[in-house]
């Protein structure tokens, strides 16, 4: 069986994460060859894909309204050579190709839908072209979270289209290999202290300010420090949010790491504010190394993976989440309590398991 993984781009990402790690696992088997095609040049994960060992197809647009037939002719003659095509962005020309070349069209809905930012008239535009898609031209439909399926038939109706859901899976040999060492400089800041932390971008949905102001508002300065791991639009706004709190001293923007496991690792408390998350990869990986993840009742995703396995780590608003803080800061044999449970639940979502998922959604697709 061959399978075609298509991206937008090689940009680095947890959708590119999740692909390459599917990809590894599936060309273990077998039965299956699968490959990756990207559509826009560029992006740093390119050489991560190659250095892999993934067969990897660039086809060279320069942007999404790039119009230009060289791109499209080859991706076309690509899609004429496998039996799956495996979509996880949506472009309407690619798509469209996809669904009349010979192959079934499977598209993986990973939750892009734009919370958090203004929707401008061609995101409009591109949701009717996915609209139609989804609805009568592809062969199945997978969603990362009830979260992301739920919110997709509001969106898009799906009333005769095949779905399912295949929560996505993390690698643990991918785990080990990205611990590494957290900066010096920034370890020194942070030893001996109790350390609240996140790893996230700094975009709207995913809401940092509120785990800014929990922080706040928890006022255990002396003996805690908040560690912001990540980069975004949104940087220069929470600086100032951390100044106009008077919180400076306590709290360390870290910048964007690849190594996340080593940072993670280093946190008493892992809190992921996110507003209406599709999923939460960065959940799954903190409660993989033992460490409580804390979200909101509104987070999407974040909820269907921590409430399993710790429904009093679920805060409806800042007030409970600063109190929950404030309870782990002073209960912290809590944290090493429930190491064993986290982990288990952390091992639900693997990527074996999210391997053989897809694996039987293509077989009834042929």
């Amino acid at each position: 069986m061959k399978i075609l993984h298509v991206l937008w781009s090689a940009t680095f990402g947890g959708i590119e994460q999740i692909v390459l790690d599917l990809v590894q696992i599936q060309n273990q088997q077998n039965n299956v060859e699968a490959e990756i095609m990207i559509c826009k040049l560029g992006g740093e994960f390119q050489e991560k894909f190659e250095n892999n060992g993934c067969v990897l197809h660039n086809i060279g647009l320069s942007n999404g309204r790039d119009t230009r037939v060289s791109p499209y002719r080859k991706a076309w003659k690509l899609f004429k050579k496998f039996d799956i095509i495996h979509l996880h962005q949506f472009h309407p020309l690619i798509a469209n190709l996809a669904t009349k070349s010979p192959a079934k069209v499977l598209f993986t809905e990973h939750g892009n839908f734009g919370f958090g930012r203004e929707i401008r008239f061609s995101d409009k535009i591109n949701s009717r072209f996915k609209k139609i898609f989804l609805n009568s031209r592809v062969d199945f439909i997978s969603f990362n979270s009830n979260f992301t399926k739920r919110t997709s038939i509001e969106l898009f109706g799906l009333e005769k289209t095949k779905y399912d859901v295949v929560y996505n899976g993390i690698s643990q040999n991918h785990s080990e290999e990205n611990r590494g060492q957290v900066d010096p400089g920034i370890y020194k800041k942070i030893e001996n202290k109790f350390v609240i932390g996140t790893s996230s971008r700094f975009a709207g949905f995913k809401r940092i300010d509120r785990l800014i102001d929990g922080f706040h508002k928890c006022g255990r300065f002396d003996e805690s420090v908040l560690l912001l791991v990540g980069d975004g639009i949104l940087i220069d706004n929470l600086k100032e949010q951390v100044i106009n709190l008077e919180i400076e001293n306590q709290v360390i923007f870290a910048g964007y790491k690849e190594n996340i496991s080593a940072y993670q690792n280093v946190m008493d408390l892992c809190v992921f504010p996110s507003e209406r998350e599709p999923f939460g990869l960065v959940a799954v990986e903190a409660l993989s190394l033992g460490k409580p993840a804390i979200i909101f009742s509104d987070g999407g995703g974040l909820k269907e993976i921590v409430s399993p396995v710790e429904p009093k780590d679920v805060v409806d608003n800042i007030d409970e989440l600063s109190q929950r803080l404030a309870y782990y800061f002073e209960n912290r044999s809590e944290i090493l309590n429930h190491v064993d449970a986290r982990k288990t639940r952390a091992a639900f979502f693997n990527i074996e398991k999210m391997e053989k998922e897809f694996q039987m959604i293509y077989q009834s697709l042929m």
